[in-house]
Formats: C-alpha cells, structure tokens, sequence
C-alpha cells in the first residue's frame, strides 16, 4: 500500500517544485531549496542491487551555509522495495561529514540475510532494537556516519567511509533455549558494518566519468552473503554522465553506469535521468 502511496507524493513533489521556481525570482529565501528525481532501470547501491527493478528516486534538500539537510527516497516499480532516508551534512573545504537515517521496512526487503528472520515484529516501526529479553523490539532504521572528500579539479580524487552506528545492523551471537528447545533469550552483536571507498573523475569532451572501487573491511551487511567472509572488494564501475540539450532553456541529465561486485560476483547496467 506504502508503494502506490508514494507515486502520488512524488508527484506532488514534483509540483512543488514547479511552484518554487516559478517564484524564484520574486522571493529570496536565507536558504537554498532543491527538488528533484532521478528515473533509474535499477537501485544498485554499494555494489548491492536493491529491488530488481526500475526505480523512482525522489529527493528533496535544504542548504544553509555549509549544512545540508534532506530527504532521499526510492520506490520500485516492480518489486515491494521501499526506501526513506533522512541526512544532515556539514561540508567545508573538499570535506563532508554526514549523518544518514536509512529506513527500509524489512517485509519490503528482498535482501537475504538474517536481519530480517530473528524478530517476531520486522516491520514495526520504531528505533528499538533488539534485546536478548525481548525480540519484539526491532527496527527498520540504520544510522550511519559517513565522513567524505572530494578533491578540487587538479587533484579529482574521492575517498569514502561510512560506519553504521545503530539500528539493524546486529546478529544473533549466543541464543538460550528452554527445555523444550523454545527461544528462551538471544544476545545481539552490533557488527559496525563499513564501506570505504575511493574513487577518481576525469573529462572527456562533453562527459564526465567517475570510476570507483569500495570495499569491506571485515564481515559485514555488505558482505554475500550478509556478515560472512572478511575483507572484500564489492563494489567497482564507472559511470558516465552528460547533458542532452532539449530546449534553449532545459538540459536533461542522463547516466549510466556498469558496475561489478567481485564479491558476490554480480555484473549490473544501470541507466538514469534526472528530472
């Protein structure tokens, strides 16, 4: 139900948007708004494909100085995948620290790992985690900490970590049964999942590239399966980007990536625009 919900918000979204720039001119604000959408064949993030589907990707920002604070979303077309993420940023001087809140609800998940099966109420929506006593209590929220930089044009370098820091990011690590082999109490492990990293820009003609390459540094969520094996290189591509000039006034951003996950071994193209 959440999904056909969010169709029709996008839209107004996108209206809102209309609306903002049309009165750009004649109202001056103390912060800068941004509203928009990318259209994309496939929600691949950090080398892991998210819904096997087309995807509508909402956002919508403010800017204050050196903050950022915003929304991102992501709806798929063809499959249940669900996502809501809420950030605030801090950037200055080629460096950004960022807070993210991602909120995917579990039964809206795809993803195959354990995070989903331990819990009697997985899609309850709160910021309670997991306690050895009481397994009702469970989030579909992760915080994560992400600390960036990006280098100015003659050294076009970026370097990446990100940590989460709380929420569904634990496994069972000792479970206690009764007599009769019931789930009497679990002990839960925050495992810190993290990715880092570092990628590299360049110009050719009218496109830009960004090429990349991240890893793991120990078992993780980014891990295939999820918090198995140790350090591992999961995510690698490059991505294209340019402008397609429609009107005198109006450039339609397009993408595309090709991107590899040596890890689990998946291969994914992606395509995109932004409206």
């Amino acid at each position: 139900m959440k999904q056909y919900l969010s169709i029709p918000l996008f839209l107004c979204v996108l209206f809102a948007s209309t609306i903002v720039f049309a009165q750009e001119k004649k109202c001056k604000f103390p912060f800068k708004l941004n509203v928009g959408a990318d259209i994309m064949s496939r929600y691949v993030w950090r080398g892991m494909d998210y819904g096997s589907s087309p995807s509508i990707q909402p956002t919508l920002s403010f800017n204050i100085g050196n903050f950022e604070m915003g929304y991102w979303g992501a709806v798929a077309l063809a499959s249940n995948y669900l996502e809501s993420d809420l950030y605030l940023k801090y950037s200055l001087k080629g460096f950004s620290l960022c807070l993210t809140d991602y909120y995917a609800p579990a039964l809206a998940s795809d993803l195959n790992d354990t995070r989903y099966s331990i819990c009697k109420s997985p899609n309850k929506i709160d910021f309670d985690t997991t306690t050895g006593m009481n397994m009702s209590k469970y989030t579909s929220h992760t915080f994560e900490a992400m600390l960036c930089y990006k280098g100015p044009e003659k050294f076009p370098i970026s370097v990446t970590a990100a940590t989460y820091i709380y929420g569904n990011d634990k496994t069972p690590t000792d479970t206690v049964f009764t007599p009769s082999k019931l789930v009497q109490s679990v002990n839960f492990k925050n495992r810190y999942s993290t990715y880092l990293e570092l990628g590299y820009t360049f110009v050719i003609k009218e496109y830009n590239f960004d090429v990349f390459v991240g890893a793991t540094p120990f078992a993780s969520a980014y891990s295939s399966p999820a918090y198995t094996h140790k350090f591992a290189v999961v995510n690698t591509g490059i991505t294209g980007y340019r402008k397609i000039k429609l009107s005198e006034h109006f450039d339609l951003p397009v993408k595309a990536s090709v991107i590899y996950n040596p890890q689990s071994s998946g291969f994914y193209f992606v395509f995109g625009l932004t409206i």
